[in-house]
Order: structure tokens, then sequence, then C-alpha cells
């Protein structure tokens, strides 16, 4: 009977209650802070107070939480355990708010590839606003590749992605198969084309992680010549690397080598003739863009609405750039007969 009551008031010592989570937070504040003072001057609050509070919880849990030493604090092993779970009490939660937060604005988290995002995503995002006015973006830049439990802990919405397969736990709500040909500064061509046919050398710049799926360092090109290179009119002598398509797509455009261009990033950059195509080759399928869900939920949702304007914008871009092509490789045939 004695020990019986004595369980139960162990098990009432240790359940939460306001005071208990109230004294938990202000421990935290101080084992983060580093110092009682530190604690009371963000929590607005006395150190007397802070004290009090972290005493008061001690005795509760009848633990000793921080090892005391002529004012100076450390954590005690069964403070780091505390400090742990309230650690992670507090992302569960700020998550929590998070998403009710963007239910509240109508507002979706998407992850895209960094040079989709650089080079198409943000310079039509007003597009998008236009036509979906409701809907808010809150767009953020990763090359990772995403799995449901990161979406989660992430609070991402929709992932973007540029890779061969969609992974099997994720739901793709739309898609578009990009394409490839070679692309480089006029003068670079210009220069190439000079050159008996036999003597057309060029640097090829890279992509390092095209597809963000362990893909060698030279993926893309040797996809292209895998396909195209039997109708090349040039061969490659130097290899440049970078991580990023667009870091590619810069060093091209100051004339340091041929770049293997992806029809939607591209597309803005051959309008502008910033770049050219740097071949007579059409281009040739490659891997596709995905936007991606973890749940079922988004194909009736706002992220559905945004997927389904995503891959309208990115097909419609990539007809253009195939609509450029198809004019302008016929007359880069004849200037190089």
């Amino acid at each position: 009977m004695i020990q019986a009551r004595a369980n139960k008031t162990e098990r009432e010592r240790r359940r939460l209650d306001a005071q208990l989570l109230s004294d938990l937070w202000v421990f935290r504040a101080v084992a983060r802070a580093g110092s009682m003072s530190a604690a009371a001057a963000q929590l607005n609050v006395t150190a007397g107070a802070v004290s009090q509070r972290v005493l008061r919880l001690e005795a509760r849990l009848k633990e000793k939480l921080f090892e005391r030493d002529r004012g100076r604090i450390a954590l005690t092993s069964s403070g780091s355990i505390v400090l742990d779970a309230m650690n992670g009490v507090s992302t569960t939660v700020t998550n929590a708010l998070s998403r009710l937060g963007r239910r509240q604005h109508d507002s979706i988290v998407v992850s895209c590839a960094p040079s989709l995002a650089m080079e198409w995503l943000m310079p039509h995002l007003q597009e998008f606003y236009l036509e979906c006015p409701d809907v808010e973006l809150k767009v953020r830049s990763e090359m990772s590749l995403p799995t449901a439990e990161w979406m989660k802990t992430e609070g991402v919405d929709v992932v973007i992605t540029h890779n061969r397969a969609r992974p099997a736990e994720l739901i793709e709500l739309a898609s578009l198969q990009e394409l490839t040909f070679p692309v480089c500064s006029r003068a670079y061509r210009d220069q190439l084309g000079a050159q008996p046919i036999q003597e057309r050398f060029v640097t090829a710049l890279h992509d390092d992680d095209p597809w963000c799926e362990g893909e060698p360092p030279r993926a893309e090109w040797q996809e292209w010549l895998a396909i195209a290179g039997g109708s090349c009119e040039f061969a490659i002598d130097t290899d440049r690397h970078f991580n990023l398509a667009s870091l590619a797509y810069r060093a091209a455009i100051h004339g340091q080598g041929m770049a293997m261009g992806r029809s939607v990033i591209v597309n803005s950059l051959l309008k502008t003739g910033s770049l050219v195509p740097g071949g007579n080759v059409p281009p040739v399928p490659s891997a596709h863009y995905r936007v991606l869900s973890r749940t079922e939920e988004a194909c009736d949702s706002r992220c559905a609405r945004f997927a389904a304007w995503l891959a309208g914008g990115l097909a419609r871009t990539q007809e253009e750039t195939l609509t450029f092509l198809a004019s302008t490789l016929s007359r880069i045939s004849i200037d190089r007969r």
C-alpha cells in the first residue's frame, strides 16, 4: 500500500502540467544562454527568478541539472538529457506552428534545384502570382536528394528535382523530360568554325552533379555524345568542372568553353544572345524535372495548382527553345560548310 502511494506520487511529480512545462522552458533558456543572468535578460525577468525556477525544477525531478562553480554553470548528464528532449519539443512545436501559419495564408514551401530556381523559376514567379494570387510561395534552393522524412522534418510541401527516376516514397504531381545540347558564346563558336574540322577541339564545361544520384562528373556530356556524337563537328580535349549548371553557363558566356545546355534553363540566355548553340545536332532526351510531394493530399491542393502551373510553364519554355533551335541550327549548318 505504501509502495503504491509512493509510485503514484512519483508519477504525479513527473506528470506534465503548466508549472513543469514553464520551468522546463526556463531551464532550456539557461542551458542555451550559458548563464542565469543571460537567460534572465532574454526572458525579461530577474536572475533570482530564473534561479528559483531552475531549483524548483531540480527539486521536482530529483535530478541535478547543472553543476555550479563560482557563478559558472555546466550541464550534468541529466541536464543534457532534458535539454535534448526540450530541443526536440521546441522543433516539433515550431514546425507545427509554421504549418498552421502556411495554412492560414495559403502558402507552400517549395524546394527547387538551384540552377532551375535561378534561371527559370525566379524570372517567372510573378506569372504564378498573377495566375494564383491567393497562394504564397516560399522558395528554397537546395541540392539534396529529397526523402519523405526530410520533407516532413524541414516543413517542405513540394520539391522540384532534376533526376532520372522518381524516389519511390514520393508522389509525382507533374514532370517534364529535359533536352540537352551544347552551348557556348558566339565568339567561341565563330573561332571554332574558323578552324579546319579536324582541328576543332573544345573545352567541355561540366556540371559535376547533374541529377544528384551519384552519376559520374561527365554524365551529361557522355549522355549527349552517346546519342549525337557521331554527327559532332568537334572533339573534347579539355574538361572544367563545376557543381551547378548555371556556373558552367556563366563560364561559357565568358568564352571559357562549351557547356551542356538544358533547353528550359538556357532559354533566356539564347534569346538574349548570351549563349548560342554549339553544334548543328538537335537536342537529345535527358533527365526529368519532377514536382514531388510526400502526401496524397497534395494532389487536390494548392500544391497541385503550383505543379500544374510549373509543368505548363516549363513545357512552353522548352517549346520556345526548340522553335528557336529549329531555325538556328539550319543556319549554323550552312555557315560551317
